[in-house]
């Protein structure tokens, strides 16, 4: 998931919780790790009137929970491809921008002891070329800057039941978002190509958790 506004508040007022964790960047409380869509068992959006577990910000909560291996071996394989050749023109450059978007994701899981111990892993690799205009009032910085995007994600848990009632799962995610172009800083009528900056963004998280019930 991106950035979620909830009430016209600001897009750093929403508290994102991934396997009952906390899941905020500490610079700009975006979601810290984007898990893999096809790794998402579950996930609920609360606007308001949420108890004191879910605290932390004054806007929402997005909360997700990650799939876990069952005692049969299963899994999935996704794709999703988009590509110029299926655009209109740009309203603004009165043409069709380069464009394309290649897409996979897969998902395997399954028991390591019957009833006593499971794992689940997930991966996912997005490929994306595009092009970044410029509609300034000078014709000569008004240049295509061509880049591609790359984005991976991967992750994996094993959850382990000693007895009915206790339970303990360790999970671990990692994931890369190469730009090298920043949207925030490239293209439109207000910018010159010389104010484009390359961003990486790097997130590695390996938790341990226990659940005890009476």
């Amino acid at each position: 998931f991106r950035r979620v506004l909830f009430r016209s508040s600001r897009s750093n007022a929403t508290n994102y919780v991934l396997d009952g964790a906390q899941n905020n960047d500490v610079y700009s409380n975006a979601p810290s790790l984007l898990p893999n869509p096809d790794a998402l068992q579950e996930f609920s959006v609360q606007t308001n009137n949420f108890s004191a577990e879910f605290g932390r910000q004054s806007g929402g909560v997005v909360n997700a929970i990650t799939k876990s291996g069952t005692n049969t071996f299963g899994g999935t394989f996704s794709g999703y491809f988009r590509d110029d050749a299926f655009k209109s023109a740009d309203f603004v450059q009165k043409r069709v921008l380069p464009y394309q978007d290649q897409q996979i994701s897969g998902t395997f899981g399954g028991p390591i002891v019957r009833n006593r111990a499971h794992f689940f892993g997930n991966y996912e690799y997005e490929r994306e070329p595009q092009t970044y205009s410029f509609s300034s009032p000078y014709p000569s910085f008004n240049v295509d800057l061509i880049g591609t995007r790359v984005e991976t994600k991967g992750g994996g848990r094993i959850d382990f039941q000693f007895n009915p009632q206790i339970h303990m799962t360790v999970r671990g995610n990692t994931s890369l978002n190469d730009m090298p172009y920043d949207s925030r800083y490239t293209g439109g009528s207000n910018k010159h190509p010389s104010s484009a900056i390359k961003t990486d963004r790097h997130s590695n998280d390996l938790r341990s958790e226990e659940h005890t019930s009476e």
